[in-house]
């Protein structure tokens, strides 16, 4: 009798401390720990920036450079007091291609295929996770 408490109790303890998992809860949790997912993942993301990259050649460039400093100052001269050649300049240009003979539309749709690439891989890596 006692045996079949103390049993009792025991598978008791047992089966309060298992927590409960659910189908959702699962396939998060191996899509996480899936090397396949991650790398199909990280590939989809660097496409996405390399199409956004691609997308960017279309626009101007806007350039912007600054200096300041001493003019003709002889580090070797002990003579500080006569430091009056400050020299100061900044420039700014604006670069726009107007004709490349269709180099950055092709770059840039060769870019979206290679996105929708890794769009189709994801989710096949992602379809894949769940069916194991």
């Amino acid at each position: 009798m006692i045996f079949k408490i103390s049993l009792s109790l025991a598978l008791g303890c047992v089966l309060q401390a298992s927590p409960v998992i659910t189908i959702q809860s699962a396939i998060e949790k191996s899509l996480i720990n899936s090397p396949d997912y991650i790398s199909a993942r990280n590939e989809m993301e660097a496409t996405d920036l390399a199409a956004q990259n691609a997308f960017s050649a279309f626009f101007p460039s806007l350039d912007l450079s600054a200096s300041h400093g001493i003019r003709g100052f002889d580090p070797d001269s002990s003579d500080l007091t006569d430091v009056t050649a400050w020299s100061s300049g900044a420039t700014l240009s604006l670069t726009e291609n107007f004709y490349d003979n269709g180099e950055n539309y092709k770059k840039n749709r060769q870019a979206e295929a290679r996105l929708s690439l890794a769009k189709i891989k994801f989710e096949r890596s992602r379809a894949q996770v769940i069916r194991q």
